[in-house]
């Protein structure tokens, strides 16, 4: 969905800011001060717009309550005493919202009147627009996440959505101990989930008797959650209220505030699993952004502060070598992971971060994408020489993977694709063009029946995923892989890549 807002908060009515929201991760990036979390905002006062709203009302106005007062959240530099806003769909469906008080002396009320007008798109069809609508109205079942995210649980305590302190453990307890079996295995999963992000051996959280703490058990020690770090206490307390809110969509304020920079992409990957549709970050990390989100925006101010977002890179193309470095690379290596990982796109980090989870290796990898087939069909003298660039951060190792597009296994590979297997292995890097048409072609039925539900069928290992008529985004592709074990990669050439070239890297590492 593409969104056009006017007027609203560091907004001006006369330069209007637009972006997609869409499935998958998104990051937005810009300095301190520059109007990034006044778009997590945005959203967050959006939500009460569309609780307001009813199905029947496609021309109309209808009142709402929201959740700060319009003199707030309108921009305090305009006389236009209007807040406006449009959301485009894919096919060309469009509601326009105009927010205005109810009259000029309730402007610090926080009740208006909302003006809505919704268009039918290109098919000029009712159950088109009837799908876009319901596209909209899962906007208002998301959770809001900002800063801080942990408090002391001596107090009750909100920020945004998230409830803290004795707020948060009284609803624990309601989930993780009460009476409904299915909400006690999601919640014993979870727990599952963080001994493995933490690498523990034994992992566990429970209530203490008086209920007024969470009693963590670790490997042989016992802890409260009051006593723990502003880390792992955030990763159960933010992960917990994602789980028992079940969002279609997160958003999310500095995701990188107060973690490590080894967690933050374990935190991000693990935040977005619990959302049913994506997750919305505002952020100062660029490594962070790099490395999880799917979409990445910058955020900059032109003259007259006039706020700029724009696709991330539109005007800076740095090598991957500054990529690498763009992402801590001396960093990462401090802390073991002084391998790289190339791979094709975006979509595909986080889909081979969970693939070499299986194996038990992926903190071992910085893994980055290269920019699939618009890199390999540049000048040849660039891929060398960017190729060559990256050895010379004197990595332990390099590998690169990427999608075959074999229609039947004995088929030679394209010649821009063998160009460049045949670059990575003059450099001595490891070098992998996948064994079945493209990543999408490991990805089993059940993986695609628990995260996407009926009518989306497996690829066989030859077909083309773009002419499967009808096709699920890529951006889902890491949360099927989730799904998958091992044993379903037992068989193929890329289980026995990872065995026989990628383990042995630091099977001896000292």
């Amino acid at each position: 969905m593409k969104f056009t807002i006017w007027n609203y908060r560091s907004i001006p009515y006369n330069h209007p800011v637009v972006f997609e929201l869409r499935e998958g991760v998104t990051f937005i990036l810009g300095p301190n001060n520059i109007g990034k979390t006044n778009l997590i905002k945005f959203f967050y006062d959006l939500r009460a717009i569309l609780k307001g709203y009813k199905r029947d009302i496609l021309t109309g106005h209808y009142p709402v309550t929201l959740e700060s007062p319009f003199d707030y959240i309108k921009n305090r530099f305009s006389d236009v005493n209007q807040i406006r806003f449009t959301i485009e769909g894919d096919e060309g469906q469009k509601a326009k919202f105009i927010i205005e008080p109810l009259s000029p002396e309730q402007s610090h009320s926080l009740n208006v009147n909302v003006i809505v007008d919704f268009q039918q798109g290109t098919g000029g069809t009712e159950p088109e627009l009837g799908e876009f609508i319901g596209e909209l109205l899962l906007l208002g079942e998301s959770l809001f996440l900002g800063i801080p995210r942990t408090m002391s649980n001596k107090t009750f305590g909100k920020s945004l959505d998230l409830d803290t302190g004795n707020a948060f453990l009284k609803n624990y307890s309601q989930w993780a101990d009460g009476e409904n079996i299915e909400s006690i295995r999601r919640f014993n999963r979870l727990k599952e989930e963080l001994r493995r992000m933490f690498d523990l051996e034994r992992f566990d959280i429970r209530m203490n008797d008086q209920k007024s703490d969470l009693l963590i058990t670790t490997d042989g020690e016992v802890f409260f959650l009051s006593e723990l770090g502003n880390g792992i206490s955030e990763f159960i307390i933010v992960l917990s209220s994602a789980l028992m809110q079940n969002p279609a969509y997160i958003f999310i304020d500095e995701p990188e505030a107060s973690l490590h920079p080894k967690m933050q992409e374990v935190f991000v990957r693990a935040l977005a699993t619990k959302a049913r549709k994506g997750l919305f970050a505002v952020s100062h990390s660029i490594a962070l952004a790099r490395s999880a989100g799917d979409y990445l925006y910058s955020l900059t101010r032109r003259a007259g502060n006039r706020p700029n977002l724009q696709p991330y890179g539109l005007h800076y193309q740095p090598t991957l070598a500054q990529t690498v470095n763009e992402m801590g690379y001396s960093q990462f290596v401090e802390i073991g992971g002084d391998n790289i990982l190339l791979v094709e796109g975006r979509t595909d980090v986080k889909v081979f971060r969970e693939i070499l989870r299986k194996y038990g290796i992926e903190n071992q990898f910085i893994i980055l994408p290269f920019g699939g087939r618009q890199f390999m069909t540049t000048d040849g003298a660039r891929i060398v020489d960017e190729l060559a660039e990256i050895k010379r951060l004197n990595a332990r190792s390099v590998s690169v993977i990427f999608d075959s597009e074999r229609k039947v296994a004995s088929e030679a590979l394209k010649p821009e694709f063998e160009n460049l297997v045949k670059t990575c292995e003059s450099l001595g890097y490891h070098v992998f063009p996948t064994d079945r048409h493209s990543t999408e072609n490991y990805i089993t039925q059940e993986a695609i029946d628990k995260v996407m539900g009926e009518g989306y069928q497996a690829l066989e290992p030859f077909e083309d995923f773009n002419k499967v008529s009808k096709r699920w985004h890529k951006e889902k592709n890491w949360l099927m892989v989730i799904e998958m074990t091992r044993d379903d990669f037992a068989g193929t050439r890329l289980d026995l890549f990872i065995k026989d070239e990628l383990i042995p890297l630091f099977s001896h590492k000292e």
